[in-house]
């Protein structure tokens, strides 16, 4: 799930100046801004999803992929309207600046009785999931266009969001102390964490 997830921004992300350049005719200077507004909102976002995160970190995490996905799909779609443009960039920013915070929390509930682990499994995950993820965008990039890209973006982003789909929420609210014996990530029918 780590891995589709930040495969899905990595594959894309290094393209949006390109794009902004080549179809949706932003001047340099405004691609500069555009990308300062991300990097801001997203600073910002990683704070403000702190207070739902504790609450239901299942749904918040669902939430900011699917706020991925949709900004992946609807750029290419729309890229003729400049404002419209910037908001998708921004809701991109808003789910970044989020996705990182719900799954480490997510992985640090996962792997509670062995946190260093999770947090060295988590982080070569995330590098993993930078380098293939980057290759693949430029692949697509190079052979079918960056709308392309975009599209595999959020391609991935949705295997993801599958498989956050598919962990049960234990009884109580897997963003909450879970019950003795229950982990987030455990699949019942085969008992083996993800």
């Amino acid at each position: 799930m780590v891995a589709f997830i930040f495969g899905a921004h990595f594959s894309s992300y290094t393209f949006i100046a390109p794009f902004l350049l080549q179809y949706a005719d932003f001047s340099t200077e405004g691609i500069t801004w555009v990308l300062l507004g991300f990097g801001a909102i997203g600073f910002v976002s990683n704070f403000a999803v702190s207070a739902t995160v504790t609450r239901n970190l299942k749904a918040s995490l669902a939430t900011m992929v699917l706020m991925l996905m949709i900004s992946l799909l609807m750029m290419p779609a729309l890229r003729h309207s400049a404002p419209t443009v910037v908001a998708i960039i921004l809701a991109w920013g808003i789910a970044f600046g989020a996705i990182p915070l719900c799954l480490s929390l997510w992985i640090q509930k996962s792997t509670s009785d062995l946190p260093e682990a999770g947090s060295a499994l988590f982080v070569g995950i995330i590098q993993v999931a930078i380098a293939v993820g980057s290759s693949l965008g430029g692949g697509v990039v190079d052979r079918v266009g960056i709308p392309a890209d975009f599209e595999l973006g959020a391609v991935l982003a949705l295997v993801g969001l599958a498989i956050l789909g598919s962990f049960l929420t234990p009884q109580k609210d897997i963003g909450s102390t879970s019950v003795p014996g229950e982990r987030l990530g455990t699949r019942p029918d085969c008992g083996q964490s993800v």
